[in-house]
């Protein structure tokens, strides 16, 4: 059962991962192509079909996370990758979902600006988790 969940927690951090690099050098950067007419439909449709993608993969990386942490593992470089995870679900909690809220609203090129300057940083986390962990396991 705990390699399965090891794998379990590998693969949902691998999809994130792969998920994050896309929203970074395509989708984020493509909003500011998007009409302004049809911005929020636009907006609208992608929060709906991402959210389909990353909740169920967050909530397992974070659930299998959790539960690896509560069967003992408690290495450096565990610890140091689950700290990074609970950043990202504070980023993610805190800043992302109240900048696409907005976006449903209108249109806002400094909040898209600021959304691609500082989704860096959780494209830097998640990928020194997948490195973390693979070293680990």
């Amino acid at each position: 059962m705990h390699d399965l969940l090891i794998v379990l927690h590998i693969v949902s951090t691998s999809i994130m991962v792969g998920v994050i690099w896309v929203m970074q050098l395509l989708h984020y950067p493509a909003l500011l192509y998007v009409k302004n007419e049809t911005f929020r439909q636009f907006q609208n449709f992608h929060m709906t079909k991402i959210s389909i993608i990353v909740v169920p993969i967050m909530l397992i990386e974070l659930v299998s996370g959790f539960i690896i942490y509560l069967q003992g593992e408690r290495s450096f470089e565990f610890l140091v990758s689950f700290a990074l995870l609970i950043i990202l679900w504070i980023m993610t909690g805190l800043l992302f979902t109240k900048f696409h809220s907005r976006l449903r609203k209108s249109k806002d090129i400094r909040i898209i600006n600021k959304m691609i300057f500082l989704n860096w940083y959780r494209t830097l986390f998640w990928s020194m988790r997948l490195i973390i962990i693979f070293l680990m396991f």
